[in-house]
């Protein structure tokens, strides 16, 4: 049977959907068809139906986000009328929000949840011709009628995975625009409990259903970097994983392996209370170049009571004075217009800020997700805006509005955040700091319509820069 995958990206991140490459897989691997509509490169409807026209797919499948939902329904929509191909959503947003997502019109199924076995049984019985009403993971829609089935155990043993279908996403095309790093995934799960996060939600969909944080074993994830570092021209690697040195077993076993058999430069995501002298020799001798980490609000009791980041001030510039001395630059996340957030605590996340003295930082707008402990507290507050309560992107605005702090000032921030940081230290890097985030939705639009080649050059540039002080 042929699918056909459909990847938002509505911020044409230079990115993969991990999730996707894991679903085509594992397909491909049992005989279907799959092919994709990839919205990273700019998709008119006319070209999107004329592709579904030529592939001509039994079942079309949307990864969806929150920030992504309103546009999968409105192409979904537009696809109902000149088809009658099932539509499925998978993917965040409709594992934490199914109700919502059910009843568009234009769905005809959501999965919940982890895919590949649900979306393999639910393409072999359509193929078959067999009744779908009781396919675990999956709501489905007959008539009047919705059947809402329960989630099947977690896949305990992620070997059994084939690797991500790179093919898919035209791998070659898009890794210029990566300045030629690898993405790669080797586990699944995280096992904290932050309050603006979907991980908790996702554990307590999970309960009982097997280990929640689970990794590839070292010799799996190895074959998959021999493969990937075999095929295409990778000249650098992003370990995509929440936290990768949880299991500080899998770590040493991994690191051996990687500096005598792959070598090459590395980046990935750590939290501050994880770093220690002997953890940052072992990834520094490794290769591992840049550490990304959460700072995420500079006020200890915002940080430890509101967000359930258990970790001191003190902790973090550690973290960070010895992630340096390994010779390693370090990337921050921040935060602004977070719960019970005035004035005042931003500016100690920017002060924060100042006295880490990071190479990079990210500053997002906070956004009370779907089913988070901080969306509670916002609509027992009374804080969301009823008016613009639809979530876009973290990058763009606020749809809080707390009686200390408006979403005007919420955007202030955000725009100034960086360069607040970085002016007494470095005048020029904080004013491209400044002119970028203010000009980040322009930006962002314009960057679609930069030809390729220019925006692999300009990426490999910001790539370089990023990767040395």
């Amino acid at each position: 049977m042929k699918v056909l995958f459909v990847f938002p990206n509505i911020l044409k991140y230079e990115n993969i959907s991990v999730g996707i490459g894991h679903l085509s897989s594992y397909l491909k691997a049992f005989g279907h068809q799959t092919d994709l509509l990839d919205f990273t490169y700019g998709l008119s409807e006319k070209k999107v139906l004329r592709r579904i026209k030529e592939f001509d797919p039994g079942l079309i499948g949307f990864s969806v986000t929150t920030g992504d939902f309103q546009f999968c329904c409105g192409l979904a929509g537009r696809i109902k009328k000149v088809t009658r191909t099932p539509i499925v959503f998978g993917g965040v947003h409709p594992t934490i929000e199914p109700e919502e997502t059910i009843r568009q019109p234009a769905v005809d199924m959501i999965c919940v949840g982890e895919g590949e076995e649900a979306l393999l049984e639910m393409v072999s019985r359509m193929e078959q011709g067999e009744q779908l009403r009781d396919v675990r993971n999956f709501y489905i829609k007959e008539g009047d009628r919705i059947f809402r089935n329960e989630v099947r155990p977690l896949i305990q043993d992620l070997d059994r995975l084939p690797p991500v279908d790179l093919e898919l996403f035209h791998y070659e095309r898009l890794l210029p625009l990566r300045a030629y790093e690898g993405q790669v995934m080797v586990g699944r799960g995280c096992p904290y409990q932050c309050t603006y996060c979907v991980n908790p939600i996702l554990q307590k969909l999970y309960r009982g259903g097997g280990r929640f944080v689970r990794y590839r074993s070292v010799e799996n994830v190895m074959k998959e970097l021999h493969d990937l570092v075999g095929r295409y021209r990778i000249k650098s690697l992003y370990f995509c994983d929440d936290v990768l040195v949880l299991n500080r077993n899998w770590l040493e076993a991994f690191c051996a392996r990687y500096r005598q058999e792959i070598g090459l430069p590395f980046r990935c995501q750590i939290r501050p209370e994880m770093i220690s002298e002997p953890i940052c020799a072992l990834l520094r001798n490794t290769g591992c170049s840049s550490l990304q980490m959460g700072i995420e609000a500079g006020d200890e009791y915002i940080r430890n009571e509101v967000l359930k980041r258990r970790h001191s001030n003190e902790k973090i510039l550690e973290a960070i004075r010895m992630a340096r001395q390994a010779d390693m630059t370090v990337y921050v996340y921040n935060m602004v217009g977070l719960p019970f957030e005035t004035d005042k605590e931003i500016l100690r996340t920017i002060d924060l800020n100042r006295r880490a003295k990071p190479d990079f930082m990210q500053t997002a707008i906070f956004q009370p997700y779907p089913g988070t402990e901080l969306k509670a507290i916002c609509e027992r507050e009374g804080w969301l805006r009823e008016d613009v309560n639809q979530i876009r992107s973290n990058k763009f605005s606020s749809i809080v509005e707390y009686p200390s702090l408006s979403r005007k000032a919420i955007r202030r921030y955000k725009s100034r955040f960086r360069y607040m940081v970085y002016k007494d230290e470095d005048l020029v890097k904080a004013l491209i700091c400044l002119f970028f985030d203010s000009n980040y939705r322009l930006l962002t639009t314009l960057r679609a319509k930069v030809p390729q080649r220019v925006r692999a050059w300009v990426n490999q540039m910001i790539y370089r820069f990023s990767m040395s002080r």
